[in-house]
């Protein structure tokens, strides 16, 4: 190597080291690097990992307020209680997640008992999380036409002999299961509460649920998921309720 290769070589290093030097002294020092901030999510009501006793968030009275807009007099609240299986309950009798949504309920001492629906679902809340949202509602719609049930709901036909079955509520109600369970497998039963005989009864009460059925179709759900059956007159809720009606079962 020539000492011109040599003087080449020496002002690289030299112009090397002089850049760092500069990068670390100004250039960094006027740009520290940025603090990673830790996002902490705030839920209107959250549960510690293991515990049934609910925390308010700063956000609970609007919260509260809109759910109590949502709900009319004659629905119903369906309380959902989350829990995980890895969770360490200390009350091994009872169900935590139950004993979450029954916390939840008193919350909102205003809505009667009566209007209250309990259910309790598994599900996966993530191992570095320690605190999180482990309820949620639906509202029910309970009308003349459409009441609804944790599994499914029950369409009433108080003019089953008419033409035109459906009416706003039941129309409004199977676009939302066809949108909102699209991927479920769907049992319809058909009732029929008549002077006919049992055999058209039956007849009856399967031509009102393929009635549903088909409509159901029609919005886009697929034949193999939605299945009608008849359980003519039968299977009366009560004696002094003998409208007709089809049972909706939706199987997740």
């Amino acid at each position: 190597m020539n000492s011109r290769a040599v003087l080449i070589l020496f002002l690289f290093v030299l112009w090397s080291l002089g850049s760092g030097w500069f990068y670390v002294v100004h250039i960094k020092e006027a740009y520290p690097p940025k603090e990673v901030v830790e996002t902490k999510i705030e839920y209107p009501v959250s549960f510690l990992r293991g515990s049934s006793e609910a925390i308010l968030g700063s956000s609970f009275e609007t919260y509260k307020e809109s759910l109590l807009t949502k709900l009319d007099s004659n629905e119903v609240l369906e309380i959902v209680g989350l829990y995980s299986e890895k969770e360490e309950y200390l009350d091994s009798v009872s169900n935590l997640g139950m004993e979450r949504a029954h916390n939840f309920r008193l919350l909102f001492p205003s809505i009667a008992e009566s209007s209250i629906s309990y259910v309790s679902k598994t599900s996966e809340f993530a191992d570095s999380i320690g605190q999180f949202e482990a309820v949620r509602y639906n509202v029910l719609v309970n009308s003349t036409y459409v009441q609804e049930t944790p599994r499914g709901a029950v369409l009433y036909f108080p003019g089953a002999a008419k033409a035109n079955l459906f009416n706003a509520k039941t129309k409004a109600y199977l676009l939302y299961l066809a949108t909102e369970h699209k991927e479920s497998v769907i049992d319809l039963t058909g009732h029929v509460y008549t002077e006919e005989p049992v055999g058209e009864n039956y007849s009856a009460g399967l031509k009102l649920a393929t009635e549903v059925q088909t409509y159901l179709i029609n919005l886009g759900m697929s034949s193999y998921q939605v299945s009608a059956m008849s359980k003519g007159d039968t299977s009366p809720q009560n004696n002094e309720d003998t409208r007709s009606r089809v049972e909706v079962l939706i199987n997740k």
